[in-house]
């Protein structure tokens, strides 16, 4: 999987590039040719991620090289973000926009900023040549598909699945829909998260009615299916002779369903346009009673097959079917072993355990079985359950299948989620102001940025990755939180790619290229009072409702160390009652909240963050705004 932070980097800075041989061409003149080589040098890196998404996984080379590649795109952009400000200072007869600031003019110092760009180029200029070579011996190794590790996955109608619990009233309640004689034709789509129990619902309900019908098929879809061989095995399983299925499948196909009674599973679909391909071959306007069942990660899958009337959708086991599904895997086989029922002390921590798998039946029956490996005693579940933290591997496995679906724009997003706490209630707005602010968010047409964040929301949503929590009057989503699955999900895909840390990850060997910082289970002072060396951070967050205060020569060490910040988020923190006028000097800064009341003014350097345009000041009641910020366009 081509790891979306430094892709995002590659993308951003070659789009930069791009603009500059456009609008700023004879004022770069002196590195020209430089800019549009390496501009067209990383757009063909960014195709060769693309092309090994498949196999990075399966070849050591490749993981190495992808290393490599991650490293220069996190370098080029760095290089950008520091030099160019500089340089276009001294260039001043007209403003270069968002890379523009304040600075001095001496022919000296634009001499010597000149000179240390050009070695800068020059190094990256010499790495991508040696990546070129490394593509050359490791590009096309590997050869384990995406297709052959879903293989795995497959499903089969007559697998009996153990411990079903907390689905009789769902079963019969889409039993009683597949069997109304009233209905000519419907669709059952059977919606949710991974790990819900989908699958395992839909053979329930198929097994239980499937000898009612004329003919009946079920077939495993996956994301990348080969529809033909999809349609063959419907062909063979509902009884279309070979002969029928070698020549005009999907024609023989129809004409042979459109006069039976069918009933059809379709487990795991991903795309509507998958449906699309298949549906030319299965008459969905039948009269003689068949049925459709399909299973989907995607609300919007099920709309686009059936309509919103088909739509089932699948929740978490409550606290009661939770801990019945826990005691049937672990508490009654322990209780058998050691011929006495559990201690109280032990049945508390493993109510602790079955709390961190969120009612998903998988992560309970994973947990569950993992924990039965372990010692039987107090000391060894409390262990167990602080290993819990970052999520087991075969759970992250599946729920990784719906963040490698994603677009590059939508997975910054979902990443994005894991800067807050586990079960933290997220405003939209917020939430969209900082992928803005993060240049996140691709605008579409007349679109405004905020309306194409707000639509990714929703696909996010429509996925089941995210949950709403709480909607405004005119049906828009005010607060939103992730589910704690895909919050281990979220850290885990982070920690491979720098995209994030937390403040408890930081230590004096923690790499440099960290990109973002999130502080929510500590201080934001101690995490100052540490001096990390941490130059390449783009996003500052603390999530904090201590209060906490922050002195100026704290802030100090913001505006020196952090200077490539574009987000600056300091909930919960009081300030002093004037900050110190070298905010000015966080030129990138795109996205700036200020926390608790105690500030009361800004002084009129912020006139300088050019990139400025969310503030975000609702917690300072009493502050006073510079008449600088009305000249500010992007704010």
């Amino acid at each position: 999987m081509a790891d979306v932070a430094f892709a995002a980097a590659i993308r951003k800075v070659a789009d930069i590039l791009g603009n500059l041989l456009v609008d700023e061409g004879t004022r770069w003149y002196w590195l020209q040719d430089d800019i549009r080589w390496i501009h067209t040098e990383m757009r063909r890196i960014q195709s060769f991620l693309k092309d090994t998404e498949d196999i990075q996984g399966n070849s050591e080379g490749v993981a190495n090289l992808i290393e490599e590649i991650r490293d220069l795109g996190f370098d080029v952009e760095d290089i950008i973000d520091t030099f160019f400000p500089k340089l276009a200072s001294h260039r001043n007869k007209r403003s270069l926009g968002c890379l523009s600031t304040e600075v001095s003019c001496n022919p000296i110092s634009f001499t010597f900023t000149r000179h240390k760009f050009g070695m800068k180029i020059a190094r990256i200029k010499k790495w991508i040549e040696d990546i070129n070579r490394a593509r050359t011996t490791y590009g096309n190794t590997g050869n384990t598909s995406r297709e052959e590790e879903q293989d795995l996955r497959q499903s089969f109608p007559h697998v009996e699945v153990p411990n079903i619990i907390g689905f009789e009233t769902q079963t019969e309640k889409l039993r009683a829909k597949l069997l109304d004689e009233d209905t000519p034709y419907c669709v059952i789509s059977i919606i949710g998260m991974p790990g819900l129990g989908k699958t395992t619902l839909a053979r329930e309900v198929f097994n239980s009615v499937k000898q009612g019908f004329q003919c009946y098929a079920w077939v495993y879809i996956s994301q990348k299916p080969r529809l033909r061989d999809v349609l063959q095995d419907i062909g063979g399983q509902v009884g279309l002779a070979k002969e029928m299925r070698e020549e005009s499948l999907e024609a023989n196909l129809f004409e042979f369903l459109r006069e039976k009674r069918y009933v059809l599973v379709l487990d795991d679909i991903w795309k509507p346009e998958t449906w699309d391909a298949l549906k030319n071959a299965i008459p969905c306007n039948s009269n003689h009673g068949s049925r459709l069942i399909l299973t989907s990660r995607a609300r919007h899958v099920g709309v686009h097959i059936g309509g919103e009337n088909s739509l089932h959708i699948m929740e978490p086991l409550d606290s009661g079917n939770s801990w019945e599904l826990f005691s049937n895997i672990v508490m009654t086989p322990l209780q058998n072993i050691n011929g006495s029922f559990l201690s109280p002390q032990m049945e508390d921590t493993g109510r602790q355990i079955l709390e961190k798998c969120g009612g998903v039946p998988l992560a309970i029956m994973v947990m569950g079985s993992h924990l039965l490996s372990v010692e039987g005693t107090l000391p060894a579940w409390k262990r167990f359950l602080g290993s819990m933290g970052h999520g087991r591997p075969e759970i992250l496995k599946i729920l990784a299948l719906s963040y490698k679906d994603l677009s590059q724009e939508l997975k910054q997003c979902f990443l994005y989620f894991g800067l807050f706490p586990e079960d933290h209630e997220i405003p939209a707005t917020k939430l969209i102001n900082l992928w803005v602010a993060e240049g996140f968010v691709q605008t579409r047409g007349v679109q405004t940025p905020e309306d194409t964040g707000e639509d990714n929301l929703h696909q996010l949503i429509s996925r089941n990755l995210i949950q709403v929590v709480r909607r405004r009057f005119d049906g828009r989503v005010r607060t939103c939180r992730i589910h704690d699955l895909f919050h281990n999900l979220c850290i885990s895909e982070a920690n491979k790619t720098y995209f994030f840390t937390t403040h408890d990850n930081i230590d004096s060997t923690y790499p440099k290229r960290v990109r973002r910082l999130t502080i929510y289970h500590s201080s934001i002072c101690d995490y100052i009072s540490l001096g990390c060396h941490t130059p390449s951070l783009r996003a500052l967050l603390c999530v904090n409702n201590n209060e906490e205060i922050l002195q100026n020569k704290q802030l100090e060490y913001i505006h020196k160390g952090l200077g490539l910040l574009r987000v600056l988020s300091l909930e919960g923190v009081t300030f002093p009652p004037t900050l110190p006028d070298a905010i000015g000097n966080l030129v990138h800064l795109s996205y700036l909240e200020l926390g608790r009341d105690g500030l009361v003014r800004l002084p009129s350097t912020i006139g300088n963050l050019k990139n400025l345009k969310t503030l975000d000041a609702r917690q300072c009641n009493n502050l006073v705004l510079p008449t600088v910020m009305w000249k500010m366009k992007e704010l």
